[in-house]
């Protein structure tokens, strides 16, 4: 998100905070660089593939919790009191 952010709004690229960022953000973005190309107006840069990175990583985030969810074991108290919310709402 931050590198999307910095890139949109024409950030310094030699300033320190913006180095970090971009070499942090460099290798989870690697498997997405070239999916899409990138829109530059001036100094800012709208990154497609930023975007998608951040879309598949929250997606695959969002499985990883939905599977460590589904793994915990629940007691007949616990479950019985989960069934009562789902049934009232």
């Amino acid at each position: 998100m931050f590198r999307f952010v910095l890139k949109l709004l024409g950030a310094n690229g030699a300033a320190g905070f913006t180095q970090l960022i971009y070499t942090v953000t460099a290798l989870p973005l690697a498997p997405f660089r070239f999916v899409f190309g990138t829109n530059s107006v001036g100094s800012s840069i709208f990154e497609w593939s930023t975007l998608l990175a951040m879309l598949v990583y929250y997606f695959v985030a969002l499985a990883l919790i939905k599977a460590f969810a589904m793994s915990r074991s629940v007691n007949e108290i616990e479950a019985d009191q989960g069934l009562r919310e789902q049934d009232r709402g």
